[in-house]
């Protein structure tokens, strides 16, 4: 049957790399970790990333982004599917 996908925001990788590419919406600077919200087609996302790593992002910047884990969950149930 049909799945939902959920990713959380420590499992997403941004880099300034090829990939899919993300806009930038709004960047929550926490000290040395940054939660990056983006668009990503139709699709809203959040992202855990390290601001070490990406520097300074801002609203309309774009970021390549991977999955490095998917959680999927039946489309009718909402329970997850193993």
């Amino acid at each position: 049957g049909e799945v939902e996908v959920g990713l959380r925001p420590n499992d997403l990788v941004l880099s300034r790399g090829a990939g899919p590419q993300a806009t930038v919406d709004v960047v929550e600077h926490l000290g040395w970790e940054m939660l990056v919200h983006l668009q990503l087609g139709a699709h809203r996302l959040a992202a855990r990333a390290e601001t070490a790593v990406m520097g300074s992002l801002k609203p309309g910047d774009k970021v390549a982004v991977a999955a490095e884990r998917a959680h999927l969950f039946s489309a009718v149930s909402g329970l997850r599917v193993q």
